[in-house]
């Protein structure tokens, strides 16, 4: 069976100038990826090596009643923020897509005590990262327009690792180049209003996922990855992020993972292949992964300018088929909602 080194804990995953590989159990207390030296063959000036760091942050929600799933990026060339919320129940889907020119915000390099956010006259995205205090809290509002009712989400993850371990990776694309991601899984409390809609968050019924990622990505970037989360059949709470990506070594260190009641199985690399256009397959060479992700509702977006180019899918839809833990425990998904992403860019 598949398994892989945990190593403790780490302040950054620089270190003496260079990205360290691995997999942790904590998250790091800085990732600041411009501490790497000399991260190509020639010097660059530290304002060209930060044009080409990409960053963002995510997060996934869902209980009984609804979907909900919203991405901040800051990708230097371009900066752009999206909502995508379902309502389960009657179908009824709110889309949302801001591009911003340039290097429209920063995210910080801890998530202890920092904030990110963006305003304008009908939308704001505050993400305020409190893991020193075990809890990541996130405001998002949008303003009515007259095809729109008015969107308000209050939504508070409780990320105490007595209760979840999450999981960061630094995985190498080169030798100088890295990409970093912090992922956890949790109970959410909170709250939405949509138009006359009101909805609470139980933390009984309620779970949630929240990403932090920075790389040197290359030029030509393409990812793939998807997500779920919900109770199994003993009512335990369990949930899974995997991903295809460019990074070397996958087999060594990945981004893949299942949490089952909060204890965290690293999971080998898969292969995400898109079956049919509303479908894609994601299985393992080990017999720990064997998922079917059928789209239910989707949204692309497409942008670019001269060079650069991005293409971004984001369908929200079922999932089918087994997840293996650690300890040898098969756990079938049946009609799981989930959420899954696909990237393509030239940036």
């Amino acid at each position: 069976m598949y398994s892989r080194v945990l190593l403790p804990q780490q302040i950054s995953p620089i270190e003496n100038g260079k990205p360290i590989q691995g997999t942790w159990t904590t998250a790091f207390e800085k990732v600041d990826l411009l501490d790497i030296k000399k991260p190509y063959p020639v010097p660059l000036p530290r304002s060209i090596l930060n044009l080409r760091v990409k960053e963002w942050q995510s997060f996934a929600i869902q209980n009984d009643e609804v979907c909900l799933f919203s991405n901040i990026a800051n990708f230097k060339f371009i900066s752009f923020a999206e909502v995508f919320f379902l309502d389960k129940s009657s179908g009824e889907s709110l889309r949302l897509f801001r591009v911003f020119p340039l290097s429209y915000w920063r995210l910080p390099s801890s998530l202890n005590n920092s904030y990110t956010g963006i305003d304008t006259h009908d939308f704001s995205f505050r993400i305020h990262n409190w893991l020193d205090c075990k809890s990541i809290k996130i405001d998002l509002n949008i303003g009515s327009n007259f095809n729109r009712a008015a969107f308000t989400a209050q939504i508070e993850f409780d990320l105490d690792i007595k209760k979840m371990t999450p999981m960061s990776v630094n995985l190498l694309l080169s030798d100088t180049r890295c990409y970093y991601a912090y992922k956890g899984i949790s109970a959410i409390r909170g709250r939405i209003v949509w138009g006359s809609r009101r909805i609470i968050l139980h933390r009984a019924s309620s779970i949630g996922l929240f990403r932090d990622h920075k790389g040197y990505l290359p030029y030509m970037t393409r990812t793939m990855s998807c997500a779920g989360f919900g109770f199994d059949s003993q009512q335990r709470m369990f949930g899974f992020s995997l991903a295809e990506n460019q990074a070397r070594e996958p087999s060594k260190n990945n981004e893949n993972a299942l949490w089952l009641e909060g204890a965290l199985t690293p999971l080998p690399p898969v292969r995400i292949t898109q079956a049919k256009e509303d479908e894609w397959n994601i299985q393992d060479l080990e017999g720990m992964v064997d998922l079917t992700f059928k789209f239910v509702e989707e949204a692309e977006n497409t942008f670019g300018i001269i060079f650069f180019n991005i293409e971004h899918q984001t369908p929200i839809g079922r999932i089918n088929g087994m997840l293996q833990t650690k300890d040898g425990e098969r756990l079938q998904i049946r009609n799981l909602w989930g959420f899954a992403e696909k990237f393509n860019f030239r940036l």
